[in-house]
């Protein structure tokens, strides 16, 4: 079997949890806030429907906001070039089926990494 680079997405989408339990863009805003770090890469997977259109101004606010925290954003054609240059160093995990909140059906999952509100 051949191994396949992937960079997942590592947080939850808005569309996932916009309204799940009552939360606001905003309040989805901050949670992701909350999880970056400048040490950390994180992928965030936006759709151009949602933060581009009715959450616009709390994405915005949300991009200053990381921005003033230090994080930086790239494209991942530029990371996974990075990685591929000592692939020995890339990390792998085993991908299982499961559920996460917000989603239907079955989606891939990292083992042992699970979303939390």
């Amino acid at each position: 079997m051949n191994s396949l680079l992937e960079i997942p997405t590592t947080l939850p989408t808005l569309d996932e949890l916009w309204g799940l339990n009552g939360l606001t863009a905003a309040g989805f805003f901050e949670l992701i806030a909350s999880r970056l770090s400048p040490e950390q890469p994180q992928v965030l997977t936006v759709h151009a429907e949602l933060e581009g259109g009715p959450a616009l101004r709390e994405f915005s606010r949300f991009l200053e906001r990381a921005c003033r925290q230090g994080v930086d954003f790239f494209p991942l054609e530029d990371w996974a070039a990075e990685l591929l240059q000592c692939p020995e160093g890339i990390p792998v995990a085993a991908v299982r089926q499961g559920r996460l909140p917000g989603r239907a059906g079955t989606v891939s999952c990292q083992e042992g990494m699970g979303w939390r509100l």
